[in-house]
C-alpha cells in the first residue's frame, strides 16, 4: 500500500474533519481549529493520503519554553487503513520535522484506557532510537467549569 504524507492544507479540513467525525477515540473540533493547526502548525501536522482520500492525521503544536518542545495533540486514521502503518509512518515523519526544527523535548498525553494508542506510540519510538518516559499523574482541571480530566502524561527527549 502506497500513500504520501503532506502538510495539513485548508482544502483538507473538510476531509480531516470527516475522518475525526468517525473515530469515536478522538475528540472533535470546530474547523477554525484545524484552519489554526493548518496555517500556524502546519509543518508539524500531518496527513497522510492516497490520489483519492486522507487516510490519517496528527496534529501537534509547537512551545518555545523553558525549552522548545512540541506535544503531539491528535492522532487519527480512517478505520479501513488501521494496522497498516499509517499512524507509524505519520509519528516517524512528525519526528523528522522535529528534528529539522531543533525541538528538545516531545510530549503527549493518552486517556488510561486507550492501550492501543499507547503501544502504537511505545512502540514507534523505541524503533526511533528514543527512550519513553512517562510522567507522574497528569491531572486537567478548569475549576470554574466543573471540568476535569486524567490523562496519562509522557515525554520524550530529543537532546
Amino acid at each position: 500500500m502506497e500513500f504520501n504524507i503532506k502538510s495539513l492544507k485548508k482544502e483538507d479540513i473538510q476531509s480531516v474533519l470527516d475522518l475525526i467525525n468517525e473515530c469515536s477515540y478522538v475528540e472533535k473540533h470546530s474547523p477554525f481549529v484545524y484552519w489554526v493547526l493548518s496555517n500556524y502548525f502546519g509543518n508539524v501536522t500531518l496527513v497522510g493520503h492516497d490520489s483519492n482520500r486522507i487516510m490519517g492525521f496528527v496534529s501537534s503544536i509547537i512551545g518555545s519554553e523553558p525549552r522548545k518542545s512540541a506535544y503531539i495533540w491528535q492522532i487519527a486514521v480512517d478505520a479501513k487503513w488501521r494496522r497498516k502503518g499509517i499512524a507509524r509512518t505519520l509519528i516517524r515523519h512528525l519526528f523528522k520535522e522535529y528534528e529539522k526544527q531543533e525541538i528538545e523535548a516531545v510530549e503527549f498525553s493518552i486517556a488510561p484506557n486507550n492501550n492501543a494508542s499507547l503501544a502504537l506510540f511505545s512502540n514507534t519510538i523505541v524503533e526511533i532510537g528514543l527512550e519513553l518516559i512517562e510522567m507522574d499523574g497528569f491531572h486537567l482541571s478548569v475549576d470554574n467549569l466543573g471540568w476535569q480530566e486524567t490523562h496519562r502524561h509522557f515525554m520524550v527527549n530529543l537532546r
